[in-house]
């Protein structure tokens, strides 16, 4: 079980099952406007400081040559030195970003557009809300209410959410 899964990935135990919490765009208490910056990576390390091992999702674009964080649009540069960080899993947001990152040969990403489930790299299931999920899945999840609600019950693996510190706290 150990190989699949960088050490980092086996922190969060809710008894005897694994939880993995993923901070969506960087955010930490809630949805941001300043989603998907390197500023919001630098937060989400300082909370990880604190004794919280988990990974941070963040959008990717490749276009021109470079690599560009940005939801809707390439906003941000400068993120070469991230592509292989093991705390990162990154959302490559077209078809360039998703194939220079199979390229590299490693680093964490995953590309979908509608779907309602997709695989990442590593092979964990990645579920829209509301979706099918398993213990091997990660569901998005959209209000705090959903993501402790998904934590208690125990049905997926994890959850990528914008309320990343209350998710450490419900587990805690």
């Amino acid at each position: 079980m150990g190989s699949r899964y960088s050490r980092r990935s086996f922190s969060f135990f809710k008894g005897e099952r694994l939880v993995i919490i993923i901070s969506h765009r960087g955010n930490l208490t809630g949805p941001s406007k300043k989603e998907n910056t390197i500023e919001a990576w630098y937060k989400y390390c300082e909370v990880d400081k604190r004794g919280a091992s988990t990974y941070c999702e963040l959008d990717l674009w490749y276009r021109n040559g470079k690599y560009w964080t940005g939801h809707d649009k390439p906003m941000q540069s400068h993120v070469d030195n991230l592509l292989l960080h093991e705390g990162i899993l990154w959302h490559c947001k077209n078809f360039d970003a998703c194939n220079q990152m199979s390229l590299i040969g490693s680093g964490h990403f995953f590309f979908h557009e509608n779907d309602p489930h997709t695989m990442t790299s590593k092979g964990w299931i990645w579920a829209y809300p509301r979706e099918q999920v398993n213990a091997q899945t990660i569901i998005v999840c959209q209000s705090l209410e959903s993501t402790i609600s998904t934590i208690k019950d125990g049905r997926a693996m994890g959850v990528c959410t914008d309320y990343f510190v209350q998710a450490v706290e419900a587990i805690a």
